[in-house]
């Protein structure tokens, strides 16, 4: 996943430095690209760093009061770039600025892994909702996205450790189904739990729980 980017990024840039006549309409075209691949492949770094650290018992899990819809909100500014690159816009409704007891670090991955997704396999235009409800002694995030979809199979292992799978999206930007793997990491690390509701060509929703303050 990292090989198929950076030697993409290798010749674009060997391109434009190179001694050919280039019109800058090309350029802002070549720039454009270079400027996706960068930032999917830097989501990618951080998932590979995050995703060996767990592995290694090298994270510290440090829960604290958090304000959700402060955390939720911080992440949906940090994606604003990708958003209106697409022109998708990001609604985000909440009961109340419920407060969760949860390590930040974490949660802040998840809700960057799943809004990023959600990005990138939903169509130019469309809309992605954000709720958070509260359940007994947790608090549900729901992310819907109005995307491509996910088919029935991939549903079915798409959390597994074994089932690493890499999938386009629909302007074909790199997809990684390690994010997936940390964000059920990180969810169960804060006892919480995490699940995807979906059918092919109408959206899908990812659900997850993290504990009341």
């Amino acid at each position: 996943d990292l090989r198929g980017p950076i030697g993409t990024l290798l010749q674009v840039l060997e391109l434009l430095t190179s001694k050919n006549d280039i019109d800058e309409e090309t350029q802002r075209d070549f720039l454009e690209e270079l400027k996706k691949m960068s930032e999917s492949t830097f989501q990618l770094l951080e998932n590979l760093l995050s995703w060996s650290k767990s592995q290694r018992n090298e994270i510290i899990f440090l829960p604290e009061k958090l304000y959700l819809t402060r955390v939720i909100k911080e992440n949906i500014h940090l994606l604003k770039g990708a958003s209106s690159q697409k022109e998708i816009k990001i609604e985000y409704n909440s009961v109340d600025d419920s407060i969760i007891f949860a390590d930040l670090n974490m949660v802040n991955l998840v809700i960057r892994n799943l809004l990023s997704n959600a990005l990138k396999f939903s169509p130019r235009g469309s809309v992605i909702t954000i709720s958070s409800t509260p359940i007994d002694s947790y608090i549900e995030v729901a992310i819907s996205d109005q995307g491509i979809g996910i088919p029935q199979e991939r549903i079915n292992t798409m959390f597994g450790v074994n089932k690493y799978v890499t999938t386009r999206g629909t302007e074909n930007e790199a997809g990684s189904g390690l994010g997936l793997l940390l964000c059920k990491d990180f969810v169960e690390r804060n006892k919480g739990s995490i699940r995807v509701e979906s059918k092919q060509g109408e959206g899908s929703t990812f659900r997850f729980t993290l504990p009341k303050q």
